[in-house]
């Protein structure tokens, strides 16, 4: 599993250094400004951990979730064309640190790609504006916004577990 969270951290890290070199390329034709990045944030969900808790060495199994120790920044992002939140996790012993990755699912992948067509997918990302960074779109139903919970009511739902720094509106979906 540590081989499996090394890699996708990695995998994080070179589309994140891919997205900011192409928008900082874009901003400077444009403006004669310079992007300054910092405070980036990459995140483990779905991993299993050894950890101490009530004084017990216990695996953790984080599905859909992340570590949100007190103080902890972390990413709880929202489905392809939704919201999406920075955070700080609150430390909350009772849910082993723990809290939601997101909202889940409303329907599964199958069930989203019966309910929902590409084209009104498409659709629905062009009238909010969100750029969709993707070659074949064939699967993209099956991440769009309506097959998952709403962001906001999750957030406020675990507000007891995080505490939401900002709040995110969508522009662009890399899929990687």
């Amino acid at each position: 599993m540590k081989l499996a969270m090394d890699f996708a951290f990695e995998n994080r890290e070179v589309m994140l250094e891919k997205v900011k070199n192409i928008f900082t390329e874009q901003v400077e034709k444009y403006t004669d400004i310079t992007p300054n990045y910092s405070d980036e944030i990459n995140c483990h969900h779905n991993y299993a951990a050894l950890e101490n808790h009530y004084g017990e060495n216990v695996w953790v199994h984080r599905k859909g979730a992340i570590h949100a120790a007190e103080g902890e920044v972390a990413i709880i992002p929202g489905s392809m064309g939704s919201n999406s939140y920075i955070v700080k996790g609150m430390g909350k012993a009772e849910s082993f640190l723990t809290s939601s990755h997101g909202a889940g699912r409303s329907y599964s992948r199958t069930g989203a790609k019966e309910k929902f067509s590409v084209e009104s997918v498409m659709v629905d990302l062009k009238q909010r504006n969100v750029v969709l960074g993707k070659t074949s779109k064939k699967d993209v139903a099956e991440e769009c916004r309506f097959a998952y919970k709403d962001i906001d009511v999750v957030m406020k739902n675990q507000s007891d577990l995080t505490t939401p720094i900002k709040k995110l509106f969508t522009v662009g979906v890399v899929k990687g």
